[in-house]
Formats: C-alpha cells, sequence, structure tokens
C-alpha cells in the first residue's frame, strides 16, 4: 500500500466484522497510518432479532490483537466496559 494518512480513526466498525477476518482488518489498519484511534462498543446491539455487534470481547482480548500491530498510547474503558477507546502507534517492525 503505497498511500499513507497522517491519522486513521475508525469508530463504531470493528465490532461489527467477522472474527474470521478482524486481525486482517487491524493490520490494514496499521498499514493506512502509524497513528490509529479506535472507539470499539462491546455490548449487545439487536435489530430485527439480528445481533449486529458480532464481536463482543473484553479489553484485554482487544488489548491482545491490537498489540500485534500498535504501541498502546492510551486506552480508556467507559461507561461500565461497554465502550473501548484507543489511541496508538504503529509498530516500526511491521
Amino acid at each position: 500500500m503505497s498511500k499513507k494518512y497522517d491519522v486513521a480513526v475508525c469508530t463504531d466498525v470493528l465490532e461489527h466484522l467477522d472474527k474470521a477476518f478482524i486481525e486482517d482488518v487491524v493490520g490494514l489498519l496499521s498499514r493506512l497510518s502509524d497513528n490509529v484511534v479506535l472507539a470499539i462498543a462491546n455490548h449487545s446491539d439487536v435489530w430485527n432479532g439480528v445481533e449486529l455487534h458480532t464481536i463482543q470481547e473484553s479489553d484485554i482480548w482487544w488489548d491482545s490483537l491490537l498489540k500485534k500491530y500498535f504501541k498502546l498510547k492510551d486506552k480508556q474503558v467507559r461507561y461500565d466496559g461497554r465502550l473501548y477507546q484507543y489511541s496508538m502507534n504503529r509498530l516500526v517492525y511491521r
């Protein structure tokens, strides 16, 4: 990927993806920018009988995944664990 951005911001998206390819998406984010900001919801969200938040995992689970690609600068867990906010820098060796 030749195009890089100053900052990549991804809010209210990752929890909707399938675990089968979530690591590929996180890897892509690390190639888009050296600085990434994420907001990840962690609660059930059912609409017309369909669970929209297909990934509902602890912040520790997300930390483990994100630390493969990023150095965490700031992490906040809000609303009794219903929202995770991350500010990160891409790992240099990736």
